[in-house]
């Protein structure tokens, strides 16, 4: 039981240890770090609706499509 203890009580300790990741700043690699920044005051949140013309549809749904595991199941339309 003791043994049980010490390792409950280590991964505690290395699970406390994990820096904050959420927030770090972001950098993006080439040829994306060369965008204009957001327009001052436009937050910037996950899950905020954006609207697509039809090329940069089909281009994430190709995107999409190509790391699927079984694309063929799934219901594109």
């Amino acid at each position: 039981m003791r043994d049980g203890l010490v390792i409950i009580a280590a991964c505690a300790g290395l699970i406390a240890c994990t820096p904050d990741t959420a927030h770090w700043p972001i950098f993006l690699p080439p040829p994306y770090n060369a965008w204009p920044p957001a327009p001052a005051g436009t937050p910037i949140e996950p899950g905020r609706p954006v609207s697509l013309n039809g090329s940069q549809q089909e281009s994430v749904v190709t995107g999409v499509l190509k790391w699927m595991k079984e694309p063929h199941l799934s219901a594109v339309p």
